[in-house]
């Protein structure tokens, strides 16, 4: 499967495509979310900077202050927008992109607390069995 969506004439001509240049960031930053993630899913890196430089400061926040550490925020943001970036092609533009953002940041974060638990469990585990010898 193709990690880019390709774009319909029907598309191209609702979304109004921005020219390459410099008039094409500008253009980019009054574009809708729904627009920036279809863009993206077409290959535009541009738009998918804009989307990162939208909501970055508030995935990491919500990850930082969901994990209690600001150093695995930010890495489970990095990780979000990564997630972001490949299921583009697959978005639905419904106008909920805020809330599938944060869905994908609440999966990240309920991940990485159940693998935590996880390792927290085998090595208490291994520390019983130690004791034990």
């Amino acid at each position: 499967m193709s990690s880019a969506m390709s774009l319909g004439p029907s598309d191209r001509k609702r979304l109004r495509l921005v020219p390459p240049g410099p008039t094409a960031a500008q253009g980019l930053a009054e574009r809708t979310d729904d627009e920036l993630v279809l863009l993206s899913a077409a290959g535009a890196r541009d738009a998918f900077a804009v989307l990162v430089a939208r909501h970055q400061a508030r995935v990491v926040a919500f990850c930082a202050r969901s994990t209690g550490n600001a150093d695995v925020g930010r890495d489970l943001a990095q990780d979000v927008f990564l997630e972001v970036w490949r299921a583009a092609p697959r978005y639905r533009p419904t106008g909920q992109f805020l809330a599938w953002l944060f869905a994908q940041a609440r999966n990240r974060v309920v991940s990485h607390a159940r693998r935590a638990h996880e390792r927290a469990v085998r090595t208490a585990v291994a520390a019983d069995a130690l004791a034990l010898d």
